[in-house]
């Protein structure tokens, strides 16, 4: 079943869909049981990380993030819980009212700031996430000054991404690290993408002083990454 890619879009043509089979409709995040279920992340990230200062989720719905502030704020109320969403679609950002009894802050991150996140856990990590999977990681990024000199989880849930879509930009934001021309004009796997001639410069960053990442069982099995300054 497809839909345009908006909220509106979604809820009529769900609305519709159960008007005609008389199916069951379970929300996908504004439910206790989903909320429960997506907090077991947050709880198995604190179990295996206790002394973190503060953890990081993505919200669209806010199914996850809502379930991590819950597990923080009983197992351990001095966490500090702080979600990330994208500039173009601060829904969460606008309505904070409604999150802020046990969510810090929502941070926002430019469409251009998660692309650098991606290429960033693609080459570090070697795991595809999704836009919205790296949203957090952009957010720090983004507020260095933040999270200085402290313990960060960041939750990364989600791997639907479509890399055809998306490798020339990524290969774009290598410019970053390489100081060259490199000319993949002749090669047929990046000819397909019509990426042909880019120039690459360096630039050094800095970095928090140590991020862990979560991985959710949807996006990969892969132990918690440690990556230290």
């Amino acid at each position: 079943i497809e839909c345009e890619p908006n909220l509106k879009a979604r809820e009529t043509t769900l609305a519709g869909v159960v008007e005609k089979t008389g199916a069951t409709f379970i929300p996908p995040y504004d439910f206790m049981d989903v909320i429960e279920g997506q907090a077991t992340c947050a709880l198995e990230f604190i179990e295996d990380q206790d002394n973190l200062d503060i953890i990081m989720a993505p919200v669209g719905g806010g199914g996850l993030l809502g379930g991590t502030a819950l597990t923080a704020h009983y197992l351990n109320s001095k966490i500090e819980v702080i979600g990330a969403e994208p500039k173009g679609a601060d829904d969460a950002f606008q309505s904070f009212e409604l999150i802020k009894a046990y969510v810090s802050d929502i941070l926002l991150a430019t469409d251009p700031q998660i692309i650098e996140a991606m290429r960033l856990i693609y080459e570090r990590m070697k795991i595809v996430v999704e836009p919205s999977c790296a949203v957090p990681l952009a957010a720090l990024l983004a507020n260095q000054d933040r999270f200085r000199g402290k313990k960060v989880g960041i939750i990364l849930s989600g791997g639907n991404v479509d890399l055809g879509s998306c490798l020339s930009k990524l290969l774009f934001l290598a410019h970053r690290f390489i100081d060259d021309i490199m000319d993949i004009s002749t090669n047929s796997f990046f000819k397909q993408f019509g990426v042909g001639c880019i120039r690459i410069n360096p630039v050094r960053k800095k970095y928090i002083n140590e991020v862990i990442f979560w991985v959710s069982p949807d996006a990969c099995s892969r132990e918690p990454c440690v990556s230290k300054s």
